[in-house]
């Protein structure tokens, strides 16, 4: 059975790649954070925070404030 010493071992090999870059905790301000889901979501929370708030703004441009020349039309064609 050739090939089952090599597959082992390249399994093996990613398998401690594998546990090398997982993260099993994160310390905050809160205290220890395990589990994937609960550190997805306090980063998720911390870069929501950073970048502000997600609320849409009602803010519109007036109807005169491009020039007309400035201003792309629709072209028909056919």
């Amino acid at each position: 059975m050739q090939g089952d010493a090599n597959t082992h071992f390249f399994h093996q090999y990613m398998k401690g790649r594998r546990r090398k870059k997982t993260t099993p905790f994160l310390y905050s301000d809160e205290g220890e954070i395990r589990g994937q889901k609960e550190i997805t979501n306090h980063i998720v929370g911390y870069y929501k925070q950073l970048f502000g708030h997600n609320n849409p703004y009602s803010m519109q441009l007036g109807d005169g404030f491009w020039p007309e020349n400035l201003k792309v039309g629709m072209i028909k064609i056919g």
